[in-house]
């Protein structure tokens, strides 16, 4: 009798032995999953603050080029402008001929314009071309057009490019950046935009 009660003791112990065991494998799947959980979630968080981190830095180093550009300039040449997007630098003070050519004056700023571009590397360029409101849309639209693409040209050839590596486009008096009632103003709405856009990795 005291070996059949010995035995009944046992396998009561030997049974809540291996509910105790099963439930720590329940808790412990549990927990895997959650800590799976958590490393998924943390990896996304690791990852938004790398991005972030790239971003910030990227946007730190674009605003030192464009420091270091807008030095190359007087306040009669260009303005270099910062954005989201990238940099411009507002070219001012260039003059053209009839059929688009530039004066000697005007080239020794693109060069300058060159070299402004040659501080952010394998950015992309394009070249807008804006008139004042003086005249026909159509003849503003084209000497736009005709402008920007001999900036574009006269820089391919200063930086070494290929013909057509940089892409130019003529907005005539479209985009006006103040009144064209003043000279003063349609001397400021006469411009050159050289738009950079350095890549984004």
């Amino acid at each position: 009798a005291a070996l059949v009660a010995r035995a009944a003791a046992l396998r009561t112990e030997l049974d809540r032995a291996v509910g105790d065991v099963a439930e720590r494998d329940r808790l412990i799947a549990s927990l895997e999953d959650e800590i799976r959980e958590l490393d998924v979630r943390l990896g996304g968080a690791a990852a938004e603050r790398d991005r972030l981190v790239m971003r910030a830095e990227r946007d730190a180093r674009t605003r030192e080029q464009a420091a270091a550009a807008a030095a190359l300039f007087s306040g009669d040449e260009a303005q270099v402008i910062t954005d989201r997007t990238g940099v411009t630098i507002r070219v001012t003070g260039l003059a053209f001929g009839r059929g688009g050519e530039l004066d000697r004056r005007g080239t020794a700023l693109l060069d300058k314009v060159a070299r402004a571009i040659g501080l952010f590397p394998g950015a992309a360029v394009a070249i807008e071309g804006h008139t004042d409101a003086t005249g026909t849309e159509e003849a503003n639209q084209r000497a736009s057009e005709v402008r920007a693409e001999a900036v574009a040209r006269q820089l391919e050839a200063a930086l070494r490019l290929a013909p057509g590596r940089i892409g130019h486009a003529g907005y005539g008096k479209n985009r006006p950046i103040t009144t064209n009632s003043t000279a003063a103003g349609r001397a400021r709405n006469r411009r050159i935009d050289v738009v950079i856009t350095p890549p984004s990795a």
